[in-house]
């Protein structure tokens, strides 16, 4: 009885262990007095990862600013000791509000950026960033020379993006119109 069992189990057993080796693989068994077996296995498929794409950015310094009175610069700026590439940024001048407007085409999701005045700017002022999705306000961030802040806002479904600037003082060198250069830097948008 225990060699008609192991005449049984030892084919068997090539069998599973063959199966699980992951290749295309011909078993052949035989044992005394019995039929020779030829079994195949088939190589299992390969596992797939399927990996979605990033999100794709647009700089807000590609996009041309709309009608604007005073129409950003765009370019670097230096914020706090950090240099931002794609940035937009303007210069007050002697007045204290200025404003932006962006299609979007409602093309996109969010829209990160830092907040912060130019280290190279004349006058300390307070500054303000109030963002508005088709005259709706959605994010507001306030910023000083060294202390910027980061903003997020969502723009999904947004056909303008209105970007208000403020700052607290309305101070100048009255010979050059110079005063506060508040930056929006390295704004993205993300679809």
């Amino acid at each position: 009885m225990n060699q008609a069992l192991r005449l049984i189990a030892v084919p068997t057993l090539v069998l599973i262990v063959a199966a699980g080796c992951g290749s295309d693989q011909n078993v052949t068994t035989s044992s005394p007095g019995a039929p020779v077996a030829v079994a195949q296995t088939k190589k299992a498929a390969a596992p797939t990862t399927v990996v979605a794409p990033a999100p794709v950015a647009v700089s807000l310094s590609d996009l041309k600013a709309l009608g604007s009175a005073v129409s950003p610069v765009r370019g670097t700026i230096k914020i706090n000791g950090t240099v931002y590439d794609n940035s937009i940024s303007t210069n007050f001048g002697c007045g204290t509000l200025a404003a932006w407007d962006y299609d979007l085409s409602r093309g996109y999701k969010k829209l990160t950026a830092v907040i912060g005045v130019d280290d190279g700017s004349i006058l300390d002022d307070i500054v303000t960033v109030k963002l508005l999705a088709d005259g709706a306000p959605i994010g507001q961030a306030t910023a000083s020379l060294g202390k910027p802040t980061p903003i997020e806002a969502g723009v999904e479904n947004v056909l303008r993006l209105r970007v208000e600037l403020s700052r607290s003082k309305s101070e100048c060198i009255a010979d050059t119109g110079f005063s506060t250069n508040i930056a929006f830097a390295d704004a993205k948008l993300t679809k």
